[in-house]
């Protein structure tokens, strides 16, 4: 991690599976200034994580998006990628990920979440 430039545009995905290694690098990801923090997995596994860690908040469980990615029906890896990096994409902007389809505003308009 000392090797590791974090700035406002920084974003982590822990997709190791394991469970030790993705729990020990979560530790160290909370404590950094890191924007962005995802997890792949169900959300049972981010507590069970953030439990052994001792760090079970919800200041915590608010700021680690787990499990990563939007609900776009995603079932091969490369849609499970699309949906992470979309995600990703969307919190950086500030956007909400709905329809354009149904935004009333130009769709260059985002509020902020």
């Amino acid at each position: 991690m000392d090797k590791i430039e974090i700035d406002e545009q920084t974003a982590f995905a822990l997709m190791t599976h394991n469970y030790n290694y993705d729990t020990e690098l979560l530790n160290l990801l909370l404590n950094t200034n890191a924007p962005y923090i995802g997890t792949l997995g169900p959300k049972k596994k981010l507590i069970k994580m953030l439990e052994d860690l001792n760090l079970n908040t919800e200041e915590n469980q608010n700021r680690v998006h787990g499990p990563i990615g939007l609900d776009i029906g995603a079932e091969t890896a490369e849609e499970i990628a699309i949906s992470i990096i979309a995600e990703i994409k969307a919190f950086f902007a500030g956007a909400n990920a709905t329809s354009l389809k149904n935004k009333k505003n130009s769709i260059h308009t985002h509020q902020i979440n």
